[in-house]
């Protein structure tokens, strides 16, 4: 067992943080890497959330796992979206 900002990680979580980071070629220094580890399986759980609700066809679509998972919102790109407010405040 891992502590990670008073969260209980299994070693099964903690090779899977490992395995996330090295397929985005992702390296932080230890109070950064636990700060990414912890929004990663947030946004883990948000996705199995949203993809429940897409098996009951309650959503349209599928999320999945990508390079911004350990990402806040505020740091993830626009994508083409240079009108929106988000990226107007950058």
């Amino acid at each position: 067992m891992n502590f990670v900002n008073n969260t209980v990680y299994s070693e099964a979580d903690v090779k899977e943080w490992d395995s996330y980071k090295k397929k985005f070629g992702k390296s932080y220094e230890n109070e950064e890497d636990q700060q990414r580890m912890k929004k990663y399986f947030e946004t883990k759980a948000n996705i199995e959330e949203h993809n429940k609700l897409y098996e009951q066809g309650k959503t349209t679509f599928k999320m999945g796992i990508n390079q911004f998972a350990d990402m806040d919102k505020d740091e993830m790109p626009c994508f083409g979206q240079s009108n929106s407010t988000l990226c107007q405040s950058k």
